[in-house]
Formats: structure tokens, sequence, C-alpha cells
């Protein structure tokens, strides 16, 4: 089961120097959200993170994944909603790239084509009874949730709120080494 993390979407004090240390400890994708962040500005955040981990960073900003040849790309819902011809273009670049493509839904089985996806954000309390394995679960704040979680088939769990919810950073990395010791445990 892969963890993810979206980035604080406005920036915090040491979060850079903490994404790093999160990526070192074993977390698998780095999602960077800002939406407060122009382009160029995005680009100075992004400067900041080492580029060994590029490989692992998906964003929402298209410029930013092509020019940081970055894992994937996520489609916002109000992107899916109203660039339909231009994002077959987006989705051929993708797969042609071998690169993630990501959304998020409110229910499982209101996504039209959920082959086109990778990673399929589903708040927790809606993942128990579908049948599309590539859903990542938002909103897992116990280690109750993941337990819970790993009894079903999906790709990932979405920690932010494990994440951002602890002020001090030996906090947060605390409860990453916690999330990866219950997900390296049996089900």
């Amino acid at each position: 089961m892969k963890t993810v993390l979206f980035t604080a979407p406005i920036e915090t004090e040491n979060e850079v120097m903490l994404l790093i240390e999160l990526l070192e400890l074993g977390l698998d994708y780095l999602y960077i959200y800002k939406p407060a962040l122009d382009d160029f500005s995005l680009v100075d955040f992004v400067e900041k993170i080492p580029e060994k981990y590029w490989k692992q960073c998906i964003s929402n900003s298209l410029i930013i994944t092509k020019e940081f040849d970055f894992a994937g790309y996520y489609f916002t819902p109000d992107i899916l909603q109203k660039n339909e011809l231009y994002n077959q273009k987006i989705f051929d670049w993708l797969k042609q790239k071998d690169k993630i493509s990501a959304t998020a839904i409110a229910q499982p089985n209101t996504i039209t084509n959920p082959n086109q996806f990778q990673h399929i954000f589903v708040p927790n309390s809606n993942i128990k009874h579908s049948r599309i394995h590539q859903l990542i679960a938002l909103d897992c704040s116990t280690i109750s949730d993941i337990q819970q979680l790993k009894a079903t088939p999906i790709e990932g769990i979405e920690i932010s709120n494990f994440i951002w919810n602890n002020e001090h950073s030996e906090e947060a990395k605390t409860k990453m080494v916690e999330i990866l010791m219950e997900l390296n445990t049996k089900k």
C-alpha cells in the first residue's frame, strides 16, 4: 500500500525540510498542491526539493509536471469538467511518458472511466465496497483507519491529516514511522 502526502496548501515554516525527511523515511508520492502560488512561485518552491525526489512528485500544474519531469499530473475536478478535449491530449501524453494520472472524486462509482487514472482519491468513508483498485483513501488520520483499509484492495492512503495536524516536524516524522510500521505489518 502506497503512502501519499499533499503539501500544505500554504507554505509552512520548515515545510520543505520536513517533506524531504518524510520522503527519506519512505513516503511514496508527494503531491505538490499550492493553489495560491502562480507557476513562477511554484517553480521556486519545487526547486527547494532535491531533484532526486522529483520522480515521486505529482502536481496539478501541467507546466510544472513537464518542466521538472514529475511522476505525474493531478486533474482537479474543475479541470476534468471544463477541458474534455484537451484532457484527452494530456492523458495521451501521460500514457506515452509512462506518468501517473490522478484525480479526486466523492464516490468511487461516479467516475466514468476509472482506467484513465492510476490514483483516484476518495474519502476514506466511501471506499469499503468499491471494486476500483487504484483508489487512494483520503482523510486517514488514525492507525485504526489504516488497519481497516489494509483489508481493502486499494492502491494507498493519503496521510496529510496525520502530518499537517502535527505542528512540530518531530511529531510528524514519528507519525510517518508509525504509518510505515503499520503498513508493513500483516493484514
